[in-house]
């Protein structure tokens, strides 16, 4: 009977985003899941079998035959496939797109490949062996030393030999001695956590408690939020219901903001389970991503780590997901799909039974409104586990500060903070969230501003490489002696970064080493791990760096921590600094005094009175959420609204502009064609913005542009859903790149 294979081709364009049939040849093992390699069109093409079926609607001289099998085994899981489909449906994008989520990029292509390793064992009896041995040690010393060798080990990696030993290979091959034979070997980058161990500690109370909801919820697809401050033990909770579930013969999927940013918490997991542990992060080779994979997909390893799209991993028999840190906005992809590991997450809970754990000391304002409204349960750990405490925290005036003639980076306070702690032999946290010398450079005569001749941005000046750099398209330039527009030799700089402050701390503690940790310092491979190594090992008294010191870190002696600039996020326009900048000083803030020794924060700010900064210096996450709820409902901000973006970029601003006004108008006429018993209802709910400038007019020579749509739930969220597929259906006249979001995470 002839079988035919029900295909999506591995092209991402929506006049093919649907199943093709192909005839299977006779004898052909094939089984859903696996690629096959089909032609389509005039071309051969890699392809997703999702069925195979007895019968075809397509008339038999329109089929063509798959033409090979690609893989052994099923690479994307059932559950997974199901998983694409409701990708496809929810961020609007080709099964195809969805599909390539399930599988590392490199597969893609047979661009990588597993790894063998020739394997050498004797193949005669062991005493045979020796005996021979003993017979040519005087004529062929090599073999007979080889031939111990392996009667001693009873195999042997061929390329792991002693050099002088490798030329005995092949005679004993001819001889019939020995055999080799290859073998797969995963690659392994975390061998060494992996082999550490660790003993589960004993948990409090509270952890207790929060433990038991967690474990009651697998099986059954529970969702909780944990909302547990710094310090209180959540990476312990996360720990214990990941080895509950591996007791009961179930995978963990734990994911972390960025894995190359949280070293410390990827230890932990590696130590506490071993080698049942695979980690997938950008920064491994593509080798190393794929043998991770692999392990999950052949169940070597029953744990996954890794950033947002481990969400997507091999795991089967499901039985916890955890989100650390989830207010992160990394677990947001910015390209198509642009989905949340989050939403993700509770449909692959929903389909598996799996518990999910949202965890982070200061949630996202949208996931504890919603923790509130008991979508999910709320678990609390209000207090730090043993004796440690919140630290002591202080918030100064910088407008004073410059009123008695301080123009440095850091305040009085600040540095008598610093000086305290160094006589007591402890270390320090400093965060200022801007790398360079100084954020933007101008010229006092005029007040035209160094920018980038790509983007609508300000140039960043870094003296280490007497270079002004834009930090989205990388695009550098020399700082210029005489001003561009006036000629004037009065250019200064203006805003202080992370190479200024470091600077700043050599010149005010000669004795004391410094580390530094941003983009421009963590380039390399493993240059996270290799910074924070040092600074664990006490190498250096101060680490200072951006955003990424804020996760993660827990040091015994750290018992200062300095937000050097508080306010960098705090205005931003899109409405969301507010809670981006009160997150990163409680985060921040959190590393200091987590041991036995009492810590202090010192919190450096021009608006000492405003909310944010009072509720996070007194760590009162409630009483901010209810002041940014307040705040929200007045500007019309989610989650008392839905927002839907769509943003044009193109090379060409009048044909982008040209788009907007037929996106523009593709919008009336899908909103001229409500139903009118729904007309009234909507009016009053559905905000149809202008089309606009994007607040960042062009990026990478691209022009920007935006139309905005704000609908309050209920049917204006009802009709904004229908309006966003209505948009992404349009064919816009020209050539600029159309992108739409819903509640997107930056406005930028």
């Amino acid at each position: 009977m002839t079988r035919y294979a029900r295909v999506i081709v591995d092209v991402a364009h929506s006049d093919v985003d649907r199943l093709f049939d192909y005839i299977l040849p006779d004898g052909m093992e094939a089984v859903p899941g696996m690629r096959l390699r089909i032609p389509f069109g005039h071309r051969m093409r890699e392809g997703y079998l999702l069925e195979i079926r007895n019968e075809t609607d397509v008339p038999q001289d329109k089929l063509k035959q798959v033409s090979a099998v690609i893989d052994p085994e099923p690479v994307i899981l059932p559950h997974l496939v199901d998983l694409a489909r409701f990708i496809a449906r929810k961020y609007h994008c080709t099964m195809a797109e969805a599909l390539r989520l399930m599988i590392p990029a490199q597969m893609r292509g047979e661009r990588v490949k597993a790894r063998e390793q020739a394997i050498l064992r004797l193949a005669v009896p062991r005493d045979e062996a020796l005996e021979e041995s003993e017979k040519i040690r005087k004529k062929a010393k090599r073999q007979s030393e080889l031939l111990c060798l392996l009667a001693e080990k009873g195999e042997y990696p061929r390329a792991a030999l002693p050099q002088e030993m490798a030329g005995a290979v092949l005679p004993l091959l001819r001889k019939g001695l020995i055999q080799s034979e290859n073998r797969r070997e995963h690659r392994r980058p975390y061998v060494e956590s992996a082999l550490a161990g660790s003993i589960p500690d004993k948990l409090t109370g509270t952890q207790k408690l929060c433990l038991d909801r967690i474990l009651s919820g697998m099986g059954r697809g529970g969702r909780f939020l944990l909302h547990g401050v710094t310090g209180s033990g959540k990476t312990e909770v996360y720990l214990q219901a990941a080895q509950k579930a591996l007791d009961k013969g179930l995978g963990v999927i734990i994911l972390v903001p960025e894995i190359s940013l949280t070293p410390q918490m990827t230890a932990r997991i590696l130590s506490r389970f071993g080698d049942q542990v695979a980690v997938l992060h950008s920064r491994l080779s593509a080798g190393e991503r794929y043998d991770q994979w692999c392990l999950l997909r052949e169940g070597k390893a029953r744990v996954a780590v890794g950033a947002r799209s481990a969400i997507f991993a091999p795991v089967e028999n499901l039985g916890l997901i955890v989100i650390d840190e989830e207010h992160e906005s990394s677990y947001s992809s910015e390209h198509t799909p642009r989905y949340r590991a989050s939403e993700v997450a509770e449909e692959l809970s929903r389909m598996s039974g799996a518990a999910l754990v949202l965890g982070s000391a200061t949630p996202s304002v949208l996931t504890y409104h919603r923790a509130l409204e008991g979508e999910l349960e709320l678990l609390s750990m209000p207090m730090r586990v043993g004796t440690a405490k919140q630290p002591s925290v202080t918030v100064v005036d910088m407008r004073r500060e410059l009123a008695m003639g301080n123009r440095g980076v850091l305040s009085g306070a600040m540095v008598e903070g610093l000086r305290s702690c160094f006589a007591r032999g402890e270390q320090a946290v400093l965060f200022l969230n801007r790398r360079g010398f100084a954020g933007f450079v101008s010229c006092r005569a005029c007040g035209e501003v160094i920018r980038c001749e790509h983007c609508d941005i300000s140039m960043t000046y870094h003296r280490s490489v007497n270079l002004l750099q834009c930090h989205y398209c990388g695009a550098s330039r020399p700082l210029p002696k005489v001003c561009p527009s006036c000629g004037s030799r009065s250019i200064a700089l203006f805003g202080d970064g992370t190479e200024k402050l470091e600077a700043q701390l050599a010149s005010l503690f000669p004795d004391i080493r410094v580390l530094r940790m941003d983009a421009d310092t963590t380039r390399t491979k493993n240059s996270h791990e290799q910074i924070l190594s040092a600074f664990a090992r006490g190498e250096a008294q101060i680490l200072i760096g951006t955003q990424m010191i804020t996760k993660g870190l827990d040091f015994e002696r750290v018992t200062m921590v300095g937000v050097v600039a508080a306010d960098l996020s705090l205005f931003h326009g899109d409405g969301l600094g507010t809670e981006r900048t009160f997150q990163l000083i409680c985060q921040v803030c959190g590393r200091a005094g987590r041991g036995e020794l009492p810590g202090t924060a010192v919190i450096q700010t021009y608006v000492p009175n405003h909310y944010v900064i009072r509720c996070a210096a007194r760590n009162e996450y409630e009483a901010f959420y209810r002041r940014e709820m307040q705040e929200r409902q007045a500007r019309l901000l989610p989650p008392f609204v839905r927002v839907m973006r769509l943003i044009l970029s193109g090379e060409d601003e009048d044909a982008v502009l040209e788009d907007l006004t037929y996106f523009r108008s593709e919008a009336e006429k899908a909103l001229e064609n409500i139903p009118e018993k729904y007309v009234n209802e909507v009016q009053d709910s559905l905000i149809l913005l202008e089309g606009m400038k994007a607040p960042a007019e062009r990026i990478r020579g691209f022009y920007r542009y935006q139309l905005l749509c704000r609908a309050k739930e209920g049917r204006g969220a009802e009709i904004l859903e229908r309006l966003f597929s209505r948009l992404e259906e349009c064919a816009p006249p020209r050539s600029s790149h159309a992108a739409l979001e819903i509640n997107p995470n930056t406005m930028i």
